[in-house]
C-alpha cells in the first residue's frame, strides 16, 4: 500500500531558510566535537578496547568519559538519515532521481576526502621515514580508500582510522534510493525490516570472514543500518502534523534510551554489540524530533551559534584532525612528555588549530562543491 504523501509535510520547524540547520548542524558540530577531544585522548592514553589497562597521569580516569568515540558515529550516521530525508519529504521523491542523488553525493563527498587523504598519507610518511613511527602507506592502503572500501580489505585503520566511517556511510548511501522507493511504497516500517535484513545478511557473510578480528569492528557494522534508518524514520515522524503531541512521549524515550546506555557503559565498557547501537541511534533520531519540534532546551542547546558553526565544517574537521594530531604527537615524541601533558597539549592548543585550519580546509576544498554554500 503505498504512503499517502499529501500526509506527510515538510518537518515542522523545518523550513526553506537557512536557519532551520541551525540545529542540524549544532547536532554535527556536538559530535565533531567529541571525536576530535576523543582522539586526543587516544593520543595520550591508547587504550582502544583494552579495559585493564591501569593508565598513567592524573586526568585519565577524570576524562574517561571520552573514550566512546563509536557512538558520536552513531549520532552522525544517524544525523544522516534525518537530513537526506528532508528534501524527499519536500519533493516527494529523489528530486534528480536516483542518479542524481549518487553524483551529488560524489560532488559532495569526495573532493574534500581525497584532498584530506593525500594529506593524511603524507603525514604518515613523514611519521614513518623521519620519525620512525609507524609504516608507511603501502599501495594496497591508498587505493583502497581511494575506492572507500578500505573497511572490508582490513586497511580501516591505516592512513587516516576515522576515514573507515566515511566508506561505511557512502556504502549505505547507495541503498538509499532502494529505501526512499520502498518508503514510498509502504512505509518506514518496510524499510526497517529490510535494513535489519540486510544487517543480518552482511553478519552472515563476514560475521566469520578472513578479516582480523581486531577490523572486523570496522568492516561494515551492520548495526549502522539501522541507525541510518533510525534518522529516516525520525525526519518522516517530525512531518506528520500529529508528532506535537507525542513529545511527552520522546521526550520519555530519549531519557530511557540515556539511561540504558549509562547502564551499560557502567557495566560492560567499550563492548557495544548491536542491541546498544541501536539504543544509541534511536536516541538521537528522539532527540532530532524532539529538536525539530522545537523542544525548547534541546532546540537551544544544538541550535547554539558556536556549535552550529562548528558543524557547518564538521566534515573538514572530521577529515583532517587526525593526521594533524598525529602530526603534533609525532614532532614531541622525544620529547617524553606525560600523558597528561600530551592530552592537554590535543585538547586545547591542537583543537583550536584544528578549528582554524579545518575552516579553511572547508573553505578550499568542501564549499566550492556544496550544491547551496551557506555562510560560515
Amino acid at each position: 500500500m503505498e504512503v499517502a504523501l499529501d500526509t506527510i509535510s515538510q518537518p515542522v520547524g523545518i523550513r526553506q531558510t537557512r536557519d532551520h540547520l541551525l540545529f542540524l548542524d549544532g547536532f554535527r558540530g556536538i559530535a565533531a566535537l567529541y571525536v576530535v577531544l576523543h582522539h586526543a585522548y587516544l593520543q595520550a592514553w591508547p587504550v582502544n578496547s583494552n579495559l585493564d589497562l591501569v593508565l598513567p597521569g592524573h586526568l585519565a580516569g577524570l576524562m574517561h568519559w571520552l573514550v566512546y568515540g563509536r557512538y558520536a558515529v552513531t549520532a552522525f550516521l544517524t544525523v544522516s538519515g534525518f537530513s537526506l530525508m528532508i528534501p524527499v519529504l519536500r519533493y516527494g521523491t529523489l528530486r534528480n532521481g536516483t542518479l542524481g542523488f549518487y553524483l551529488g553525493r560524489a560532488r559532495r563527498i569526495l573532493p574534500p576526502y581525497y584532498v584530506a587523504l593525500l594529506f593524511a598519507a603524507a603525514v604518515v610518511f613523514v611519521n614513518a621515514h623521519f620519525l620512525h613511527i609507524g609504516k608507511p602507506p603501502s599501495l594496497r592502503s591508498i587505493v583502497t580508500h581511494g575506492m572507500l572500501m578500505q573497511n572490508f580489505f582490513g586497511e580501516a585503520l591505516t592512513i587516516n582510522p576515522p576515514m573507515w566511517s566515511i566508506a561505511v556511510e557512502s556504502q549505505i548511501y547507495v541503498l538509499f534510493p532502494m529505501f526512499v522507493f520502498l518508503w514510498k511504497k509502504f512505509g518506514m516500517a518496510v524499510v526497517g525490516v529490510l535494513s535489519a535484513a540486510l544487517a543480518l545478511l552482511v553478519v552472515f557473510l563476514f560475521g566469520h570472514s578472513k578479516f582480523p578480528a581486531s577490523y572486523m569492528a570496522v568492516s561494515f557494522p551492520a548495526s549502522y543500518l539501522l541507525v541510518f534508518c533510525c534518522g529516516m524514520f525520525a525526519s518522516t515522524e517530525a512531518a506528520r502534523p500529529e508528532a506535537v503531541r507525542r513529545l511527552p512521549m520522546y521526550r520519555a524515550l530519549l531519557i530511557l534510551c540515556v539511561v540504558i546506555l549509562a547502564v551499560w557503559i557502567h557495566l560492560k565498557g567499550f563492548r557495544t554489540p548491536w542491541g546498544i547501537d541501536l539504543i544509541a541511534g534511536f536516541g538521537t533520531a528522539c532527540a532530532l524530533i524532539l529538536a525539530s519540534l522545537k523542544d525548547g532546551f534541546l532546540r537551544r542547546i544544538t541550535s547554539w551559534k558556536p556549535f552550529a558553526t562548528v558543524g557547518a565544517i564538521s566534515y573538514s574537521m572530521y577529515l583532517i584532525h587526525d593526521p594533524l594530531q598525529h602530526l603534533l604527537a609525532g614532532s614531541l615524541s622525544r620529547a617524553h612528555l606525560s600523558p597528561d601533558a600530551m592530552f592537554l597539549l590535543q585538547a586545547l592548543p591542537m583543537t583550536a588549530i584544528i578549528l582554524v585550519i579545518s575552516f579553511w580546509f572547508y573553505r578550499l576544498f568542501e564549499r566550492p562543491f556544496m550544491a547551496s554554500k551557506p555562510k560560515v
